[in-house]
């Protein structure tokens, strides 16, 4: 333990005034001087701490001992350290940059600090060397290995922003995508389609149950023309988003007497892995009872004598099936229809 101390102290003990140790010490003071600021000159000794702190890892990296624990089968990483710590300086507000700015600029970032390998106070003033042929290969192969590794990350936080504005795109197959792959092994249950399918079920409801039969069969004659206004009533009720404008109410009546079986469809028509897109489907039974006729609420206040008359005719009865899950093939009734 004794001498592990010891292996620590003489670490941290500068050899000479100019040393990476020395900075980290000037590192240490400025943040400590800071508490006892306030306002600007708070902000301006901590920024000051944070640049002393940069140039003390910049300088600790590649002593000989450092630089070959930081070396992985012959790749050197300790530029990307000091790349982090220059992105967490430059946008260390993270809220007032976009969330991809400080992941997408840092490996650029690591590749300058990579490319510049400076001689701290070993002799004066700058020293620039162009590098040989074989140097200038390898800092092109990592220039270009650093900017691919800057368009993943883009493209990370490009997708996730396009999953908030359309959560209806992570329903979606993506076994057959090259780069985009589906961490989480758990379904999601509930889509917009799911959402717009049970409102469309109430519309109806709200149209044919306890509605004469005769009007009934009218509506599903029509139901094609009936939808549109089906569609926009449910596109009223739910909440606004990018993505309700890819999503459309069809229907099809199946059977005719003496029931009918009508079958909605929600589809997503935004992007999809299929070039037809997917949907969902959800089956309801119209069937002929006898029963009291539901009368209207415009009827009821024109005429109150509606409310207690007692008529019992064939009347529509509406039931419905659950949702069904996403469908990836087109269904040959809604191809027809």
């Amino acid at each position: 333990m004794k001498d592990f101390i010891d292996k620590f102290k003489k670490f941290l003990t500068p050899a000479q005034a100019a040393s990476w140790q020395t900075f980290i010490y000037l590192a240490a003071f400025s943040w400590a001087v800071s508490f006892a600021a306030t306002g600007f000159a708070q902000v301006f000794i901590i920024h000051i701490g944070w640049l002393f702190l940069i140039i003390a890892v910049w300088w600790l990296i590649y002593v000989d001992e450092i630089q070959k624990a930081l070396t992985f089968q012959g790749f050197f990483y300790g530029p990307w350290i000091v790349g982090a710590l220059i992105c967490v300086f430059l946008f260390g507000n993270w809220s007032a940059y976009p969330d991809a700015l400080p992941y997408v600029v840092w490996p650029i970032v690591s590749f300058i600090v990579a490319a510049i390998r400076p001689k701290f106070f070993i002799k004066p003033g700058p020293i620039f060397k162009i590098p040989d042929a074989a140097g200038r290969q390898d800092l092109v192969i990592l220039l270009l290995c650093n900017l691919v590794l800057s368009c993943w990350f883009q493209l990370h936080f490009s997708m996730q922003d396009l999953l908030v504005e359309y959560p209806s795109l992570s329903i979606d197959k993506f076994d057959r995508s090259a780069f985009v792959v589906k961490v989480s092994s758990q379904e999601q249950t509930a889509t917009k389609g799911d959402t717009m399918l049970g409102l469309a079920e109430a519309e109806l409801e709200s149209e044919l149950e306890g509605r004469p039969w005769a009007e009934v069969e009218k509506w599903l004659y029509d139901a094609k023309d009936h939808m549109q206004a089906v569609e926009a009533a449910v596109k009223r009720q739910i909440a606004p988003s990018k993505e309700n404008a890819l999503w459309h109410l069809r229907s099809k009546v199946l059977s005719g007497r003496p029931d009918y079986d009508l079958r909605l469809f929600a589809i997503w028509q935004g992007p999809s892995s299929k070039s037809t897109g997917y949907h969902l489907s959800k089956s309801c039974q119209i069937q002929q009872v006898r029963g009291r006729v539901r009368v209207s609420d415009d009827a009821q206040s024109n005429d109150p004598s509606n409310l207690s008359a007692p008529v019992t005719q064939a009347v529509g009865k509406i039931q419905c099936d659950t949702s069904s899950p996403p469908i990836f093939e087109p269904d040959p009734t809604l191809v027809r229809s």
